[in-house]
């Protein structure tokens, strides 16, 4: 029985997933990519994504993909036997995690993870991947406050949803818009400035996220907070030069050479458009022999576990830098 109810809830979630594309199909189809990207103007727009939602949908396809064969349901043998055992093993609540409320622009309250680490005038908005907020964003959150000396504020920005159920992952991903996003980042750093920053003047701040968090993270600075340095780990690449030109300060991408999420082309036509743009000092470094999401928790970090001890070392030089 409790593997045909996983069974029925994977098989509507891809449901959900099915119809969304098929909503998709209806857009206009992307022009065929040149098989050798150059620096030209008009090559760099064709390898551009032309539909945001496409390259989200495919993004959440290869999530599924990846995450099935390891998918993992939860039995008498190897976990927990009541509902509510079942549900605090497998799934960490947002209201736990939280350690602060912010009012949202819209009258509702943004719940946050806020770790601070010294110089209340420097803060980091660290986005978390398409699980939502996390202990394992947390624990980034402590660690980076401590090595910068500085506040991380980690928002939900899925207000109160999260999950470990691929498929319900991916729905919150796709279903969570970045004007959306945008709103609630700037009720942070408002809030932030007015009732937590000890100094008059605005803080200097950088955007931080992982996977889904990394998309959203450029796309917030490029529209929103070009000022703010940005770091992306493993998010979906930004091809627009025109939005990419707007940005004050650099953009530091982490990603893995196995990635299939976003392979080498991928990666080439982002470098290609922050060279147009052009981002100054920008850094972009492919770990290799490592796909999507390679650094999960601080555990790695703390064990010196590579590439993932590398990776925090690049972050921290970055922020240390531009922050």
């Amino acid at each position: 029985t409790r593997i045909m109810v996983a069974q029925s809830l994977i098989f509507l979630h891809v449901l959900q997933l099915l119809c969304l594309t098929s909503s998709l199909a209806l857009l206009p189809s992307p022009p065929k990519r040149a098989a050798t990207i150059t620096a030209s103007s008009t090559t760099l727009q064709d390898a551009m994504v032309v539909n945001t939602q496409i390259g989200e949908m495919r993004s959440a396809w290869h999530h599924l993909w990846e995450a099935f064969p390891n998918m993992h349901l939860p039995s008498q043998k190897d976990g927990p036997t009541t509902e509510k055992e079942s549900f605090d093993h497998y799934y960490q609540s947002v209201q736990d995690l939280a350690n602060v409320e912010i009012p949202r622009s819209d009258g509702g309250t943004l719940l946050a993870y806020q770790a601070s680490g010294g110089d209340s005038n420097k803060v980091v908005l660290l986005i978390h991947e398409f699980f939502g907020l996390s202990q394992s964003i947390c624990d980034k959150a402590d660690a980076l406050a401590q090595d910068l000396q500085c506040t991380v504020i980690a928002p939900d920005t899925f207000r109160g949803e999260s999950s470990t159920f691929i498929p319900k992952c991916i729905w919150l991903a796709l279903s969570t818009p970045q004007d959306r996003v945008n709103r609630d980042l700037d009720a942070v750093l408002a809030w932030y400035h007015q009732k937590e920053n000890k100094n008059p003047a605005p803080p200097s701040v950088a955007v931080m996220g992982f996977c889904y968090g990394g998309g959203k993270a450029i796309r917030y600075t490029t529209e929103c907070q070009p000022q703010a340095a940005t770091v992306i780990c493993y998010g979906s690449p930004l091809i627009d030069v025109n939005a990419l030109r707007r940005l004050e300060k650099p953009v530091c991408g982490i990603f893995g050479a196995t990635d299939l999420q976003f392979p080498p082309p991928v990666l080439t036509a982002f470098e290609l458009a922050l060279q147009a743009a052009p981002v100054p000092n920008y850094s972009l470094t492919v770990y290799p022999c490592v796909g999507h999401a390679f650094w999960k928790d601080m555990e790695q970090v703390e064990r010196k576990q590579e590439p993932q001890y590398s990776a925090y070392q690049q972050v921290v030089t970055f922020l240390k830098q531009h922050l």
